[in-house]
């Protein structure tokens, strides 16, 4: 009797931890989710420095280099390669200037810098998150469970198993986003940005240590932080601790 009892026990909490498991929040809730989650502070603009490598159109080129994303949708790429400098410059979704080495990029870019632009922001809490993944055609009421690096996601705009529609992957526990993926024509034109450890990143849940963005199969670009500085709404730039020591003199503010 003891026994059937225990059975039944353990067979209506396994049932119940399943129907727990396999219950996904809707759409909306996980957006304000993280959008609580995020505006604990309001940041203006994020600053990344450290090292780089992207492809160009000799190959791989890489470099100590800085990434400023701000706001307003705009984009500065600054890469020291050997004695040469590499630079990209995006505002309000154009291509303002980019060195020859950066042809590959502007090319995958070329209709989509505007979305692109409009997408990266999606790291500064001032953004409108719902608005701009509808704009990017994905639809929250639709979402399933994935896994990325080792954490749970929920990926809106995706079913189970779905790889090729574009789609927004926020973490279950911390509600911070962990992939954009942004469907092309064919999957060589699809954009794949992942923003990876937040836990160790110089700013410790407020930005990825490592930025990468794949176009197709291929890494287009990577990004790992050892700086980060958050220029705070109305407050001045706050550097944070590096991961590392640097050999480089010590900027003045």
């Amino acid at each position: 009797m003891k026994k059937l009892i225990f059975l039944t026990s353990f067979l209506v909490l396994s049932i119940f931890c399943a129907i727990a498991f396999a219950y996904i929040l809707p759409g909306d809730f996980i957006i304000r989710k993280n959008a609580e989650q995020r505006a604990t502070d309001v940041f203006r603009e994020i600053t990344l420095e450290g090292s780089v490598e992207f492809k160009g159109p000799g190959g791989t080129i890489a470099g100590e280099g800085t990434l400023v994303i701000n706001e307003g949708g705009g984009l500065e790429l600054k890469v020291m390669s050997g004695h040469k400098e590499h630079d990209l410059v995006v505002r309000s979704g154009r291509v303002i200037s980019a060195s020859e080495s950066m042809k590959s990029v502007v090319d995958a870019l070329k209709g989509r810098e505007q979305l692109v632009a409009d997408m990266f922001p999606i790291l500064v809490p001032n953004s409108v998150l719902n608005r701009e993944i509808r704009e990017a055609g994905i639809t929250p009421e639709i979402r399933s469970l994935a896994r990325f690096k080792g954490r749970v996601a929920f990926a809106l705009g995706a079913r189970s198993g779905d790889r090729s529609s574009s789609q927004l992957w926020i973490d279950k526990d911390s509600f911070q986003i962990l992939r954009l993926m942004l469907a092309g024509k064919t999957a060589d034109e699809r954009f794949d940005f992942r923003f990876i450890d937040y836990q160790t990143s110089p700013a410790p849940g407020k930005a990825p240590r490592t930025l990468e963005i794949l176009y197709g199969q291929n890494v287009l670009f990577r990004m790992d932080a050892e700086k980060i500085y958050l220029e705070v709404l109305k407050d001045k730039p706050a550097k944070t601790t590096p991961v590392k020591k640097s050999t480089k003199k010590k900027k003045t503010q």
